[in-house]
């Protein structure tokens, strides 16, 4: 039985941890690892670039072959990591490696995709493309079409994301206005490919993923365009959306549709882990800890906000039961932050949403954790709340309906020592939520007491 704030709070890093590693890159490509027969070239584009290298590294030294290149685009602060050092040992003649932006493209991203495009290039037909693609590689690769400059494209991607468009409606527009997303990267691949990825999509869509840089691509022109209409950003880029209108109309080339158009068939995907994969690991942390889970809801989608506010009214109507009791949740949620002064990411505004909404209930706790350990454009990875927070803030002098009415819950939080750092975690799965209630506690604070 899980009894105090202590042992709740050691109870909810033990389900990150077991999270992050049911995620951990290296293994999970090791677990998904073919051999590879012909000469090889190992390219790797993410967050986690270097752990899902060393994975298919291992693997490639276990062949008997390791590659004869190696090109990684990781994230900039991980340039002196130490893996680094392990693949450039084992990478062959010329490594390369790119230090590059997230979640916002920079001229060094731009750099990084004409070098991916030019490297890809080279490799003969008889040889085979061992790829790793994680989640931060839409970014890495961005390389807008002639006539976009890359200003424009970051106003545009801002205004999306600020507007609540989600990873779908925004790699949909990024995947026509640039020259390697969409399985045009494939489509510049003259030997065959296998591509071991890292879902941070829900659903785990190959033409989602990373936008896609070997997939066939389902969205269109018109689509894209049909989500600057949506959400009133005509105006934001003149010039995508003349690039888009005239794709609409059929006079640039479409995506490609179909696995022969892209590397003429000869490409292989490996969906190495994903959402589904963290949940069930919080799950059986949580049962491991004597810990009954009662709900599970998986691919969760929506306004963050909104999905904390529906966990903390299925917990409420939870009565009195036997042991600890839990909910595990996991998807990928967003901030609609269109005009708001304040900072946060979708898991602490989650938390805060809950903790607003289980005001009162006694022996309630939640934990919300994004998987990459960045939380939005914040320090922290999430939160950890109870149904005494939102007292806490008042107390703090802080109104929890105001800060999420001001899209302002990493300030709010951290006044009551809500939030959870962790650092960038070097993988990428998404989101998971969990919500505990204590043994014996079932109304009002006050109404029960935890069995002694």
């Amino acid at each position: 039985m899980v009894r105090g704030e202590d042992e709740v709070a050691k109870l909810f890093e033990e389900v990150r941890r077991a999270v992050l590693e049911a995620a951990d890159p290296r293994q999970a490509v090791s677990r998904a690892w073919r051999p590879v027969v012909t000469p090889s070239h190992l390219l790797c584009v993410g967050k986690a670039a270097l752990a899902m290298g060393r994975g298919a590294m291992d693997g490639l030294n276990a062949d008997g072959s390791p590659p004869k290149r190696t090109l990684v685009l990781c994230p900039h602060a991980m340039t002196g990591a130490p893996e680094v050092l392990e693949l450039k040992g084992d990478g062959g003649d010329g490594f390369e490696l790119f230090g590059c932006d997230h979640p916002l493209p920079t001229a060094r991203n731009v750099e990084a995709a004409k070098r991916v495009a030019a490297w890809v290039a080279q490799i003969p037909a008889t040889e085979t493309l061992v790829s790793c693609v994680s989640g931060g590689g839409s970014a890495y690769l961005t390389l807008p079409v002639e006539g976009v400059p890359l200003e424009e494209l970051v106003a545009l991607t801002k205004a999306l994301q600020a507007s609540g468009a989600d990873i779908r409606e925004l790699n949909a527009v990024r995947k026509h206005v640039e020259q390697l997303k969409g399985g045009r990267l494939g489509q510049g691949c003259a030997c065959s490919a296998r591509v071991y990825v890292l879902s941070d999509v829900i659903g785990d869509r190959l033409d989602v993923i990373a936008s896609g840089p070997f997939a066939p691509d389902q969205s269109t022109y018109r689509e894209a365009l049909e989500t600057l209409t949506r959400y009133g950003l005509r105006d934001v880029s003149a010039s995508i959306t003349r690039h888009l209108e005239a794709g609409a109309r059929g006079d640039v080339p479409e995506t490609p549709k179909h696995a022969r158009e892209v590397g003429a068939g000869r490409i292989e995907h490996e969906v190495v882990a994903g959402n589904d994969a963290a949940v069930d690991a919080a799950c059986a942390a949580l049962e491991s800890a004597g810990v009954k889970v009662v709900q599970t809801r998986r691919r969760v989608e929506g306004a963050a906000a909104e999905v904390g506010i529906s966990l903390a009214h299925d917990m409420s109507r939870d009565g009195a039961g036997e042991g600890d009791r839990a909910w595990v949740v996991g998807g990928e949620w967003v901030v609609e932050a269109r005009g708001a002064g304040g900072k946060g990411g979708p898991s602490q505004e989650l938390a805060l949403a809950w903790a607003a909404h289980s005001a009162g209930f006694d022996g309630c706790h939640a934990m919300a954790f994004s998987t990459d350990g960045v939380d939005g454009p914040t320090d922290a990875a999430g939160a950890e709340v109870s149904s005494r927070t939102q007292m806490e803030l008042a107390q703090a002098g802080c109104h929890a309906e105001e800060a999420l009415r001001d899209h302002d819950s990493h300030a709010a939080l951290g006044r009551v020592g809500g939030l959870v750092k962790t650092g960038p975690t070097g993988t990428n799965v998404n989101h998971i939520v969990v919500g505990v209630k204590l043994s014996g506690h079932s109304g009002l604070l006050g109404g029960g007491r935890a069995q002694e």
